[in-house]
């Protein structure tokens, strides 16, 4: 299956990526380490960019978009970072993250690393304790009496498991190929015994 170069969404992208890199960098505050805008945004979106002709195409696009200061930084930056980025290395990444070829082809009997999705396997239990019921247990001790048994609700939810890249054409395969055979419909997974009060009814 021959891949296509989206220029428009590229473009739009390269547009974010000049303005960003004359910004300073912020960092999430869960993942310090990454960046979420900023100049250091753009390095890590564009080190994320594993198909070659995208990278390149982006590249491209972003330095008529910088003032000429401003594009000697980007250059110095960004060839300390990734460049030159060899074919062989851009083709490892795209088998280990997404399973396929420079070529936007499926690599058989191989499933990537990238979460794509999530799909509902079966059905999960989880138990909480009803509201009052901690209260009249605890009242209970507090008298010198013997603590009724918690009082429990089970709520039945989805179970759902990850999907990842290349999954989906393994899971075409003969025999289901690389991925996991999934659970029967109908299995309950017991979940978390949560013992925080929740409303009866």
């Amino acid at each position: 299956m021959m891949r296509e170069l989206d220029t428009k969404t590229l473009g739009e992208f390269a547009c974010a990526c000049a303005t960003n890199f004359t910004q300073p960098s912020r960092y999430s505050t869960t993942h310090p380490k990454v960046a979420i805008y900023g100049r250091e945004w753009v390095l890590q979106c564009l080190v994320n960019l594993h198909f070659k002709d995208e990278f390149e195409y982006v590249v491209a696009a972003i330095k008529p978009k910088l003032g000429p200061e401003i594009l000697v930084e980007f250059e110095k930056e960004t060839a300390e970072r990734f460049t030159p980025r060899f074919d062989t290395v851009l083709a490892e990444q795209l088998a280990l993250r997404l399973a396929i070829t420079p070529e936007g082809d499926h690599i058989p009997g191989k499933i990537g690393n990238v979460l794509v999705g999530s799909r509902t396997v079966a059905n999960r239990i989880t138990s909480f304790e009803k509201k009052g019921s901690m209260r009249r247990r605890l009242n209970a001790y507090e008298a010198g009496e013997t603590p009724p048994a918690p009082e429990v609700i089970s709520i039945t939810r989805p179970a759902n498991w990850p999907v990842y890249a290349g999954e989906d054409e393994e899971r075409a395969l003969e025999g289901g190929g690389a991925a996991d055979p999934l659970p029967n419909p109908n299995t309950m997974f017991v979940g978390d015994q949560h013992m925080q009060p929740v409303k009866e009814g």
